[in-house]
């Protein structure tokens, strides 16, 4: 909903979750998301990622 939403269309979107089969994958895989985190991530991984993100943003 967020997408589609002109107001909201514009913010980028991570998913983090403990749900990492295939299925729950492929059905988010349709949103475009900007990432797909599962809850198992370590820490230093997640603010790796996070940190390449927002430098890409910039």
């Amino acid at each position: 909903m967020l997408k589609t939403d002109s107001e909201t269309g514009h913010i980028p979107v991570m998913f983090l979750t403990g749900k990492g089969d295939r299925e729950s994958v492929l059905s988010v895989a349709g949103l475009h998301p900007e990432d797909y985190l599962l809850k198992t991530i370590d820490k230093a991984t997640l603010l790796n990622k996070l940190d390449t993100f927002f430098k890409q943003r910039n």
